[in-house]
């Protein structure tokens, strides 16, 4: 819960009193950010990004002889504009509880508000996954849903799928990376090998399974002695620890276009309150998660 008053002597005697071995304040271990492992963590030095996307040309077509040729042309899609959020945190203490802290704690509030920051980031961007289902709030060029059965091509010619309800499974999964070698652009031709499926995606939850369908030598989960094809794609496990879903994953390619993209990165100020001398301390940013580009990534909610 958000706290608006300083923090004060009443409120932390632990911090204060002289037979406390200990006080236990956050001290657990973090890893890296997890969000840099498969996504663009950029950033912008302008108010808002826009991105277009533009469709090239189609096949050739038949000509008669001594006849006219067919002619084809460009045909430019939709835009998209994203502008940046502004996320901050503050912390008040009072002179007299900074100045008689006995543990230090209230003297490196800093570093609290640097383990907020970095969370505040993993929560904004695997709110790109999150939401990747049913949100209005994180949507591609289309105008649609990052995994969606309704994209469409510029010209509404062609309409494609990534995703499913599928709970993960062996034979869903590998129904999953099939997706990635039907992929076409946005004439309806064909791109195999623009995107290369090499990461699933998957809370803890579904963690163990994972490793029986990726470390298997014959195929998970049946009697017959078939090979596990699965192997062969050279997947990549990455658990995430912020997906709302225990149910949920995602395939994906490295050049997939999910981003957390940083207008400014977290600044950290510091200062005494001139009235009362209360030691202030304060963290800004500006962020915004983003996708223009749906190819590349593949989900399933598993339910």
């Amino acid at each position: 819960m958000a706290r608006a008053n300083p923090h004060v002597q009443g409120g932390f005697s632990h911090v204060l009193a002289k037979d406390f071995e200990e006080l236990f304040f956050d001290g657990f271990a973090r890893p890296a950010l997890e969000y840099p492992k498969f996504m663009t963590a950029g950033t912008w030095g302008e108010y808002s990004i826009k991105k277009g996307n533009l469709a090239t040309l189609g096949a050739h077509l038949p000509k008669d002889e001594a006849g006219a040729i067919a002619y084809d042309g460009f045909e430019q899609g939709d835009e998209k504009e994203v502008t940046f959020t502004s996320l901050a945190l503050a912390f008040e203490v009072s002179r007299e509880l900074y100045d008689d802290d006995r543990t230090g704690k209230f003297r490196n509030v800093s570093v609290e508000l640097g383990k907020s920051a970095a969370y505040t980031k993993e929560l904004y961007a695997f709110a790109l996954l999150n939401e990747a289902f049913s949100s209005t709030d994180y949507l591609g060029l289309d105008g649609l849903v990052l995994c969606s059965a309704s994209h469409q091509s510029i010209d509404d010619a062609q309409t494609w799928s990534n995703t499913s309800t599928d709970s993960l499974t062996a034979t869903t999964l590998e129904a999953g990376l099939l997706t990635f070698g039907d992929l076409e652009n946005e004439r309806g031709l064909p791109i195999p090998g623009a995107f290369k499926p090499s990461i699933l995606v998957t809370g803890t939850a579904l963690s163990l399974d994972v490793d029986r369908y990726l470390g298997s030598e014959k195929r998970p989960g049946t009697a017959d002695n078939d090979k596990n094809v699965l192997r062969n794609y050279g997947l990549t496990h990455q658990i995430v620890h912020y997906l709302s879903s225990s149910t949920a994953w995602f395939l994906m390619a490295p050049n997939n276009d999910l981003q957390l993209i940083m207008r400014k990165d977290a600044q950290f100020e510091a200062g005494d309150d001139f009235n009362t001398k209360n030691a202030r301390y304060s963290s800004v940013m500006r962020l915004a998660p983003a996708f223009w580009e749906w190819r590349g990534v593949y989900g399933s909610t598993g339910a």
